[in-house]
Order: structure tokens, then sequence, then C-alpha cells
């Protein structure tokens, strides 16, 4: 507990000295409000959305016409959209990323960004005139914005994913942060940046958004690898968001809830002892079907194995071992069904003492 106890105190510390906090200053420069969903579009569409953005859209409409409100310390810092100035580093991918962030946060805000620009319901009054070239420029990049149907992606095997085995510990890590830090913090303020295409694209923290499948345990896991890699890591997943060494500065107060929260949470990752990994896989692709009352079971099997152990269950019954097959084989016949009843099938590989988990249990009606 000696790092948590640091973190604790120093915090204590910051509190203590910290200057008072003024509007504008000290907030994070990337306030996202949604999921970009850059991170998971094909290369090709990627490409056509910078490149119209850029030609179209940033310089002529952006930087021309709402920079001057829509900056982190102008008067619309406070909205859902903020955009860098032109002088600033790596302006225009971050102000695409933003602004896609804005349009698939909620549905219509693509419409939303548009009637604003014309002068509906806008603070700032009408900038672009309905029908005007530009306005047709901004109308179509919401419209290439929103045409491409963003499907659930594969995750890339990155080593953040739990094995089968989760221990209880950290479980406990991971649904503590699922509750309280996820949506509330990560997605809100730190994905912006901490994302394959954010600023912060070349750290060793990089989130997945929203829009992703599962994507609050992947991040979970994300975390707690990231902080159990060094003490350095540990400490820093608070220190930083409290504006300490951070070129995204200041995101809560020392005193927030949020910082407790990360505080817990980083008690919850020290006393991690995870489950032993399973060395051997299971196999896969698994199927039972019925053939002139025989029951034909048959599997695949990728990984490093010397044999395989099947099990069958009646009803109600226990599961009972029915066969051992060869490292080679690849299909079970079972001819001492009875006519009339239900079974399970599974399986598990074996290498040498160890064993891998069970396939899903598949259900056989013997008619």
């Amino acid at each position: 507990m000696k790092r948590i106890t640091t973190i604790i105190c120093f915090s204590a510390l910051l509190a203590a000295c910290a200057p008072s906090y003024e509007k504008g200053e000290d907030k994070s420069v990337i306030p996202n409000t949604g999921s970009p969903v850059s991170d998971v579009l094909p290369a090709e569409k990627n490409a056509e959305l910078e490149a119209y953005w850029l030609e179209n859209v940033s310089s002529n409409i952006t930087q021309f016409n709402c920079i001057v409100c829509h900056s982190d310390t102008s008067i619309a810092g406070h909205t859902g959209w903020v955009m860098l100035a032109n002088n600033q580093e790596n302006y225009l991918e971050t102000n695409l990323s933003r602004t896609l962030s804005y349009i698939n946060a909620v549905e219509g805000n693509g419409q939303t960004l548009i009637n604003k620009a014309q002068g509906l319901n806008h603070g700032g009054g009408e900038v672009l005139k309905a029908g005007s070239d530009n306005a047709e420029k901004l109308s179509g990049f919401v419209e290439l914005a929103t045409s491409t149907s963003v499907g659930t992606p594969d995750i890339p095997n990155t080593g953040n994913e739990p094995s089968d085995a989760v221990s209880e510990t950290r479980q406990a890590a991971m649904s503590f942060y699922i509750s309280k830090l996820e949506n509330a913090l990560i997605q809100p303020d730190c994905y912006v940046c901490h994302q394959s295409n954010g600023v912060a694209k070349n750290s060793d923290l990089i989130f997945i958004g929203s829009n992703v499948n599962d994507y609050e345990s992947f991040n979970a896991n994300t975390v707690i690898n990231f902080t159990q890699g060094s003490e350095s890591n540990f400490n820093n997943f608070l220190l930083k968001p409290i504006g300490q060494s951070h070129t995204g500065k200041k995101i809560f107060e020392v005193t927030s809830d949020h910082a407790k929260n990360i505080s817990e949470f980083l008690s919850l990752v020290e006393g991690i002892v995870d489950a032993p990994e399973v060395s051997v896989i299971t196999p896969s692709n698994a199927q039972a079907s019925v053939l002139l009352g025989e029951v034909f079971f048959v599997w695949d099997m990728s990984g490093e194995h010397d044999g395989f152990e099947i099990q069958r269950k009646q009803s109600n019954g226990d599961w009972l071992t029915v066969s051992t097959q060869a490292k080679d084989a690849s299909l079970y016949r079972d001819n001492s069904v009875v006519n009339g009843q239900d079974y399970q099938y599974r399986i598990r590989a074996k290498l040498g003492s160890d064993f891998s988990n069970y396939s899903t249990a598949l259900n056989v009606s013997i008619n």
C-alpha cells in the first residue's frame, strides 16, 4: 500500500497548495462529448473524410467562422464542440476527431451543427447562409461522416483481454472501474486524446470508444495492465489528470470524486492476484448432430495438445466422460444413445497433465 499512501499524501499536499481554479484555466483542452468512430472506420473512409475536411471545412468554415467562439478559452468553450486554432499542434486531426465525436455522440447532432451554423438556436447567429457554397460543404461533410454504418469491429488481441478464468481480485477492480470511471471520466475526458487517432496516440495508454462492443471491459483491462506495468504508470494514472506533467493539463481537482475513485481503483489493482493462465486452448467450432440414431460430435483444434476428453450429460444427470480421443481426432460417434432422450456434449483438450476449459455444452435430442 506504500504507493497508494504516497499518492494520497501528495494529493493532500496539492490540495493545500494549489492555486484557485479559474474558468478556462487548467481545464482539459480536449473536452470530448461522444465517441469518435474514426478508430473503427475503414482506412479508405478515414482518408476520404480527412481529404474533405482539409479541402472544404477546416480553413473555410471552422478556422474562418467558428474558432473565434468555439475555442477552449472563448465564449463557447463550455459547449460540446470546441476547436483548436491553426497555430496549435495537430489542430487538423484534433478538430476532425472532435467534430466526428460531436456528430456521432447523439443522433441528430450532425443536423444540429448545420442548423446552428445557419442561425437556428445559435448564440452566434447566422455564420453560413442557407444555400451558400460553404453551407453546402458543411452539409456534405456531415452526410459523408454519417454515411458509413459502423458495425462491431474485431478488437485486436493486444493482451488486454482477460483469460477465461478471471480472478475475483481482478474482477473486483474491473467492476469498480466500469461503474465509477469508464463512462464518468474515461469516455468524456480521456478517450478523445488517448485513442488510436488522437493526439496521445503514441502513449502507452490507448482506449477504444463506446461504439465498440464490450468497450468497458476491454478498457478496464487496458488500464489494469498499464498500471501494473510500472510504479510510474501506477502513480501517473492519478497524477497526470490532476495536472502533473500532463499535456492535456488538469482534468479534475485533486479533491474531486474522480480523484477519490481513482485512488480506490488503484488500491484494488494493488490487490490483484490473477488466476493462472490456462496453457491449453479450448477446442473450437464444436458441433453435434444426429444421423441414423447416432450422435456425430465434431470439433476443430489449432493449439498444442496431445489428446481430448469428451463428456456427455443426460437430462438432469451428471457429466460423465464417455470417450478419450487421440491427438489427431476430430470426430466422435456415439451409438449408445437412447431414442427419445436429450443429451449434452462438451469437449476439452489435454496436454500432459494440463487440460483446457470445456467447450460450450451442445444440446442433442434423439428422435
